[in-house]
């Protein structure tokens, strides 16, 4: 049987091994060129959305809407 000690040593090995794989993963991650922002929609992901006229009327009611019965 394994005793405790050996145990230990192998789940931390692991553990090293993960977070190496883990760490370059993230370094290669950070060295790619960052997206502008302020480019435009060129590189965007979401598709253009076309602009929904707002639900709030732009001309007043007409005076007949406001007669209370």
């Amino acid at each position: 049987m394994l005793g405790s000690n050996m145990l230990i040593y192998i789940l931390c090995t692991i553990i090293v091994i993960l977070a190496t794989i883990l760490g370059t993963k993230a370094v290669r991650r950070r060295n790619n060129k960052p997206v502008n922002i302020w480019e435009g929609y060129a590189n965007s992901p979401v598709a253009h959305q076309q602009f929904r006229p707002s639900s709030r009327p732009t001309v007043p009611p007409p005076p007949h809407a406001f007669n209370r019965r």
